[in-house]
């Protein structure tokens, strides 16, 4: 009878052993894999940083002709002009809106949503694609606008 109490223990304590160290090699599997994970994430990060670098340029580039256009240089620097105000956007507002629509459908692939020219004072002179009714709106409260006003 004692024999067999002790059988039992060593049964049940060779159990327990077996069963730790089971939870241990899946932990120390597991903490292997994270590790694994972790590099991989990191490197498909950087490869994705990079690519989206890349994606910015050639967007960066795409919108340089615009910038450069002269109808819009020059309704720009009308609507900017000394006599500021509704009437002078009116002026330049239809002839600067059919331009940016030309040059926004001219981009192709780089196509925008939304195509805005904005005078010196953050006021939105015309705005090509969606909402094209809302010029005369500031935009220069917006981070991206206002370092750009500032130059």
């Amino acid at each position: 009878m004692f024999l067999s109490r002790f059988w039992y223990l060593l049964v049940a304590t060779t159990l327990g052993a077996a069963v730790a160290v089971l939870f241990i090699a899946r932990n120390s599997y597991n903490r292997a894999r994270n590790g694994d994970l972790e590099t991989l994430l990191a490197k498909d990060r950087i490869h994705l940083q990079s690519v989206l670098r890349v994606d910015a340029r050639y967007r960066l580039t795409a919108l340089a002709p615009i910038a450069l256009d002269q109808v819009v240089r020059e309704s720009l620097t009308q609507a900017s002009g000394g006599r500021r105000g509704a009437d002078m956007i009116e002026e330049v507002h239809q002839p600067l809106l059919r331009k940016l629509r030309s040059l926004n459908n001219d981009l192709g692939e780089f196509k925008g949503e939304v195509l805005a020219a904005v005078d010196i004072h953050g006021l939105i002179v015309a705005q090509a694609g969606m909402h094209e009714r809302h010029y005369k709106n500031s935009l220069r409260h917006y981070p991206l606008v206002a370092a750009a006003l500032r130059g």
